[in-house]
């Protein structure tokens, strides 16, 4: 892996920082750090790759995943209770989907560092 050299545009925050602004960076970075630690589990990584590429079953992505389904479904349920994915049924089948615009962002940029041969469809 190459070694990761600072960007240009990152710069240190104003030192004049209001209370109200550190309040707002506290909430941004509770969320985030809520969807990193969804993102940590290797098996919800690959249900959340998958689903990356669009809908589909559970099914398919336990077998995409090498999950038994109760373990995907276990993984897609606290997904969807922290809001990432929402869910359709038709009939009997339960579909999964990506709703997280945060989550796709991040998804998107883990493609595109780990050179993932899958590209998202158009949105």
């Amino acid at each position: 892996m190459p070694p990761i050299v600072p960007s240009p545009t990152l710069r240190s925050p104003a030192p004049d920082v209001t209370p109200e602004e550190v309040a707002a960076l506290a909430a941004r970075a509770a969320s985030a750090a809520r969807l990193m630690k969804l993102l940590a589990s290797e098996q919800r990584l690959l249900l959340l790759c998958r689903l990356f590429e669009g809908e589909a079953s559970v099914g398919e992505l336990a077998q995409r995943a090498g999950l038994a389904q109760s373990a995907a479904s276990q993984h897609l349920a606290k997904m969807r209770a922290e809001g990432l994915v929402a869910t359709r049924r038709e009939a009997q089948t339960i579909f999964y989907r990506l709703v997280d615009p945060g989550a796709f962002r991040v998804l998107e940029t883990l493609c595109a560092v780990f050179h993932a041969p899958t590209a998202p469809p158009a949105r």
